[in-house]
């Protein structure tokens, strides 16, 4: 566990710094899994490691069409629900866009305060440059870490 939170410090460092989710780090989180399945449960946990990160994918694919969510956050968040059980996930998932929603409401509350909540309105250009998408990687490894302490991973 210890790795896949390193991992996933370095996705959150990229997110925040670079607005990007490496696909390296994905692939390399990806295969610790694949590794940390096979050697605790053997192929049948490999297996639904692998189902349960396609499922979480396949259904995230819908929000990366609307533009809700990117391809790095879909990803991240497939890799990483793939540790849990498909009760733990749906709890995963939840405190992920929780921590996400207060991120954002205090990233607003901040540039409300700071009086630029005006000059920043309706420009969808700019989005990402004006703060107005969420970096998804630092709600996700918040939320994978309390999972992991509530309930361990399986």
């Amino acid at each position: 566990m210890v790795t896949l939170c390193l991992l996933a410090a370095m996705t959150c460092l990229s997110d925040y710094r670079f607005r990007r989710i490496p696909n390296g780090l994905i692939l390399l989180m990806l295969f610790w899994g694949f590794v940390y399945h096979l050697a605790k449960g053997g192929p049948e946990d490999t297996f639904w490691y692998a189902v349960r990160g396609l499922c979480c994918l396949l259904f995230f694919s819908l929000f990366f069409l609307i533009r809700a969510l990117g391809a790095g956050d879909i990803k991240l968040l497939g890799v990483m629900a793939g540790f849990f059980h498909f009760e733990q996930i749906l709890v995963f998932l939840f405190l992920s866009f929780g921590f996400a929603l207060l991120s954002y409401l205090f990233r607003l509350g901040f540039v409300y305060c700071a009086g630029k909540g005006e000059e920043n309105a309706g420009e969808t250009d700019k989005r990402k440059k004006n703060g107005k998408t969420v970096c998804m990687a630092g709600p996700i490894l918040m939320a994978f870490v309390t999972v992991c302490c509530r309930g361990g991973m399986r």
